[in-house]
């Protein structure tokens, strides 16, 4: 008989519910980098751990969250986070984390054009970090407005 193999999404959950075991016995709330590198020695063979702590439903910091790009709402609210802590810090490593978020997001567009969207959000906060939040408002602002512009027939 063949075996089978837990799918995907089962083992993301029960490395999610272990994640989350193990942060909670140690009673942590918010996972910062140190956090994270005691989680990467705890599970050193999950290979999606950041996926498993970020539905691990913890609070993170923003660099161990990293750039979301499952939603245009969640690359929006990590950008801005990122911006942030990138004005706060001038880390460099938070640059090169939009920077290779924006090469995967490329790649992905090959199959997911929308994915050609968050590129360019994420070329505007490359530009300049501290123009991306107002920037992101200003586009939101300019989506939920009704065209309104008069035609030649009125």
């Amino acid at each position: 008989t063949i075996a089978t193999w837990p799918s995907t999404a089962v083992a993301l959950r029960k490395a999610s519910e272990q994640v989350r075991e193990w942060l909670g016995e140690r009673g942590i709330t918010l996972v910062t980098e140190t956090i994270l590198a005691d989680l990467t020695q705890a599970f050193p063979r999950l290979r999606s751990l950041r996926k498993a702590v970020r539905d691990s439903g913890v609070a993170l910091v923003p660099i161990v969250e990293g750039v979301r790009q499952d939603s245009f709402e969640n690359l929006a609210r990590t950008l801005v986070a990122l911006q942030h802590e990138y004005e706060a810090t001038r880390d460099e490593r938070i640059r090169a984390m939009v920077i290779e978020s924006k090469a995967h997001a490329r790649l992905a567009s090959l199959k997911r054009p929308e994915k050609r969207e968050m590129v360019e959000w994420m070329l505007v906060w490359l530009n300049d970090p501290s123009l991306f939040e107002t920037w992101v408002r200003l586009l939101a602002s300019h989506r939920a407005r009704p065209n309104t512009e008069q035609t030649d027939e009125d």
